[in-house]
């Protein structure tokens, strides 16, 4: 019996050596000096300031995701401000977002520092509107070229903050999450050097819900014919899709107005009281007729700095006169020497 035992473990023993003749390494190489990669440095994201500066906007927050609901026409509110100097190439805002019937017109206001209160505050003339935000039911990432108006406004010391104002509607809901600045992929850095386009040839935006006593009789071929229909009146352009050249200065469109119209004025945006311009009277013409007005002198005024980003657009008051036809064709932005 004992020597059963015996062949039996011996023959299990020669089993397990024959089924072993393979041998197996791990891959484990060695470091040698720096060539480990570095992990990459952590993203503080942007939280909202949620305590203070808040209008018609409800908020919620849960795990870094931003709830909102807009409840008036003018929907804002800032960033905490920055805890250290922001690093010359962050300048491309990106965050994702959930936006169900989307939003028109993000602008972005650029704090400064007010020696008089001691304090960073928001003033008009440095904002921008960026572009708007696409309907999305799920989340989805969008970036915000800001390294002009950065450097512009010279903006990004311990203290400054961004104000974001989510368009002019009520009852709009959205989230975002993830909010920081990055620096400029090769791509976005070659658009931002590309140069300004000389010509602007403007289309007016006839859905915009903005546009106030207009009626849009017909729109044919880059023709727009309207009636004005209460005593303040104005129309819209499409927001620029290209970066104008601060060049380009000279209004001009063809147009029919057999009452003509006075008190023309010109407004450059972003909108605000102070950014009005009284031009000079459209003269009543049954035939097409041209209008020409070089804005030169209205373009050097320190609150239209940087103006002709893409997103800018013109707003034109048509006078303050109802039951005026007019009819505006081949409306341009151009430089004296086009």
């Amino acid at each position: 019996m004992k020597n059963k035992y015996l062949f039996l473990f011996t023959f299990l023993t020669c089993l397990m050596v024959g089924c072993s003749t393979e041998i197996i390494e791990y891959y484990n190489p060695e470091v040698e000096g720096d060539s480990e990669q570095p992990k990459p440095d952590p993203i503080e994201y942007f939280k909202f300031n949620t305590t203070e500066d808040v209008t018609d906007l409800i908020v919620e927050e849960s795990r870094g995701v931003y709830s909102f609901e807009t409840t008036g026409g003018d929907p804002n509110i800032r960033l905490e401000p920055l805890v250290e100097q922001n690093n010359a190439d962050s300048v491309v805002l990106t965050f994702d977002y959930i936006a169900p019937t989307g939003i028109n017109e993000l602008e972005i206001f650029y704090s400064m520092f007010d020696t008089n209160s001691g304090n960073f505050v928001v003033v008009g003339g440095r904002s921008e509107i960026v572009g708007d935000l696409p309907a999305t039911d799920s989340w989805k990432n969008i970036s915000f070229n800001l390294c002009k108006s950065i450097k512009n406004f010279e903006w990004g010391v311990v203290g400054d903050f961004l104000r974001l104002d989510f368009g002019r509607e009520s009852g709009v809901t959205f989230q975002i999450k993830n909010m920081y600045l990055r620096s400029m992929t090769d791509e976005e850095e070659d658009e931002i050097n590309k140069e300004p386009i000389s010509i602007v040839d403007f289309t007016i935006d006839v859905e915009r819900s903005k546009v106030n006593g207009v009626e849009f009789l017909s729109e044919d071929g880059g023709e727009y014919s309207m009636k004005t229909t209460n005593t303040d009146p104005y129309i819209y352009t499409d927001a620029l899709t290209e970066e104008c050249s601060d060049k380009a200065v000279v209004l001009s469109f063809d147009y029919i107005a057999p009452k003509g119209i006075t008190l023309f004025q010109l407004l450059l945006s972003p909108e605000a009281p102070d950014r009005f311009t009284n031009l000079p009277d459209i003269a009543p013409a049954d035939n097409w007729n041209t209008y020409s007005v070089n804005l030169k002198d209205v373009f050097a005024n320190p609150q239209y700095t940087g103006w002709g980003k893409v997103g800018d657009f013109i707003r034109l008051d048509l006078g303050s006169t109802p039951d005026v036809e007019i009819r505006i064709r081949n409306m341009r932005l151009s430089s004296p020497e086009e």
